[in-house]
Formats: structure tokens, C-alpha cells, sequence
């Protein structure tokens, strides 16, 4: 059975795959049990993205958005309204 911490494995090794199927996986759903997200090194990642993780993953506690350089203070704001579980966020500090 494919369950979410499959696809967090999946996600974690397969850095350039473009498709997943996941017709008929079961084990998955939008209740959003994931706690540990890591998205370092997705430069086209936006905003946009991270708002729909910050309202889908509410048991998110851990986020690296290292090197993701299209997220602009809407996402952020998103990540400290809606994931209130959040412990930490990795980013990079640019000066």
C-alpha cells in the first residue's frame, strides 16, 4: 500500500522526476498527516505552491525551503497562519 510517507520517500530520492501516477492509492489522503517536508533546491517552486502546502499540511513541523527563491511574503505568511504546528523553517538567508 502506498501511504504518505512512502510518497515523502519517493519525493525525497527522485529529485528529477517529472510524473507520478498515483491512480487507485488508497493509502493517501487530504487530511494532511505529513510533519516533515523537504522541498530544498525546487527553484520554481512560488508562493503559490507553498500557500497550498501551508493549508493541506496541517501537522507540518518541519520545512526546508532552501533555495527555493520564488516564495515572496504571501507564502510565508500562509505558512504562519495556516501551519501552526510549523517548528522550523530552513531557508536560505540572502543579504
Amino acid at each position: 500500500m502506498v501511504t504518505e510517507n512512502c510518497l515523502y520517500q519517493l519525493g525525497s530520492s527522485c529529485l528529477l522526476r517529472e510524473e507520478l501516477d498515483l491512480t487507485d492509492c488508497s493509502g493517501i489522503n487530504d487530511i494532511g498527516e505529513l510533519s516533515d517536508l523537504e522541498l530544498h533546491g525546487l527553484s520554481n517552486i512560488s508562493s503559490i505552491g507553498i500557500q497550498a502546502v501551508a493549508v493541506g499540511c496541517k501537522r507540518l513541523t518541519d520545512l526546508d525551503l532552501k533555495h527555493c527563491e520564488k516564495i515572496n511574503d504571501s507564502g510565508f505568511w500562509a505558512l504562519a497562519f495556516y501551519s501552526q504546528n510549523l517548528r522550523q523553517v530552513s531557508f536560505d538567508n540572502k543579504s
